[in-house]
């Protein structure tokens, strides 16, 4: 949905990811594991971004770190729409 994310399991990688729609047609991907230990981040809304459950670190919508114990943001991962489906590039 516009404004929203869903977690999805990248299948090349078998790995968890958030993919988001915050504007209408336009998605962006990010690995959903924390960089800090690899907990599975929570998507909070398309103002707030995202939060660890596990050590509280934040992220905004692009993936970029806010605070926490987490070195960097999330890694992003290219997306391309094909067919109407959203695919990895």
């Amino acid at each position: 949905p516009v404004g929203g994310a869903v977690q999805v399991t990248v299948r090349s990688a078998d790995e968890p990811a958030w993919v988001l729609q915050l504007q209408a047609g336009a998605f962006t991907a990010f690995d959903a594991r924390c960089p800090h230990q690899g907990c599975i981040v929570d998507f909070v809304s398309a103002a707030d971004g995202f939060a660890c459950p596990c050590h509280h670190s934040r992220f905004d919508p692009q993936g970029r770190r806010l605070d926490g114990p987490a070195p960097r943001g999330l890694t992003p991962i290219p997306v391309r729409v094909q067919d109407g489906d959203v695919r990895t590039r």
